[in-house]
């Protein structure tokens, strides 16, 4: 499908940025974006969001201060503490995945990322999902990582000969155009030796149809042991298939519908590479679209389990609404925060 320019090239994006509140602030270049979109760390913690309205090429100290401020000290010591509280080591060895086709120079970005954390997981494999190499081999091996081709396409496919190929008792998943935080594998890793305070679904009380409240492919951990006794991901659904999308909410929807818990840890932080055109952005929204109708439609066949059908009508109704009104009028950014 062909997406042409519209009326949201008129809006400029938002610039996203990070702030420590560790590290005096400096003027922030808005590259005439509508707004900042800030992820306000303390140290590598993270304590929050915060949007900021834009109007100017550069955005002040002054300013930038005004709409932080409310990060107090309180909130820092409270993060601070969690932070001290959470075991630096566990028992349980990790093995990240990286799954890429033919995008070395992300790849490079994603590799380098995840460099300064290397006691944190036993091992990296790069999953090329494509017939040819345009450097990927040679990134991979710069890092040190293991490199794996799986010429079969597919996301869910590479994922799968991922897990084949880990040893380690949880698999990290991440995508090759995403720059990892540096506590990420260690806050992921930690998640399945202690009690969570982010948000926990509880498969014996959550509807599994509620699974994509949970996250993401970009950043998801599981136990190996899971994945294997489930089969996998489903390789009829995500990227290389027509679905789009849709393998990783699968899988955490499997979790929940075994009993499991799935839990969303909002200080394991990734940064997501956003898309630059308008074109770019509605070809995104429709491949979610299209994977998470995909994903239920699944469930519901597969599974037998008539809960995904009758969500997959409740968000499609609802998503249309929505998608309406933000064609009719969409609002300047206003300021919001979402303390972790």
């Amino acid at each position: 499908m062909e997406w042409p320019d519209t009326p949201l090239a008129r809006r400029r994006p938002w610039r996203p940025i990070t702030v420590d509140v560790e590290v005096p602030l400096t003027e922030v270049d808005t590259q005439d974006g509508d707004a900042l979109h800030v992820t306000v760390f303390a140290g590598p913690t993270p304590l929050g969001r915060v949007v900021i309205p834009t109007t100017t090429s550069v955005c002040t100290v002054d300013r930038l201060r005004a709409y932080t401020q409310r990060f107090d000290a309180a909130s820092f010591a409270d993060s601070l503490r969690r932070s001290l509280d959470e075991p630096t080591a566990t028992s349980l060895s990790a093995t990240v995945v990286i799954c890429t086709r033919d995008r070395a120079a992300r790849l490079r970005e994603c590799l380098a990322s995840l460099e300064p954390q290397r006691a944190n997981f036993h091992d990296v494999i790069v999953v090329h999902n494509s017939a040819e190499d345009d450097g990927t081999e040679e990134a991979a091996a710069a890092f040190g990582a293991r490199y794996v081709r799986e010429p079969h396409l597919g996301l869910d496919r590479a994922r799968n000969r991922g897990v084949i190929e880990a040893r380690t008792d949880i698999v990290i998943f991440t995508d090759d155009d995403v720059r990892v935080h540096a506590d990420w594998a260690r806050r992921l890793v930690a998640g399945f030796i202690r009690t969570f305070d982010g948000l926990v679904l509880d498969g014996a009380l959550t509807p599994p149809a509620s699974a994509g409240r949970a996250g993401a492919g970009a950043s998801m951990a599981f136990r190996r042991s899971f994945l294997t006794r489930i089969g996998g991901f489903p390789e009829s659904l995500d990227a290389g298939q027509p679905t789009e999308t849709g393998g990783d909410t699968y899988a955490l929807y499997q979790a929940l519908r075994h009993g499991h818990r799935v839990v969303f840890e909002p200080r394991a932080v990734v940064f997501h590479t956003h898309r630059t055109t308008p074109g770019d952005a509605l070809r995104t929204v429709h491949g979610y679209a299209t994977g998470v109708v995909a994903y239920l439609l699944h469930a519901a066949i597969e599974d037998r389990d008539p809960a995904p059908a009758a969500a997959a009508v409740r968000w499609a109704r609802s998503r249309l609404f929505v998608f309406a009104g933000s064609v009719v009028s969409r609002p300047r950014a206003t300021a919001f925060v979402n303390i972790a």
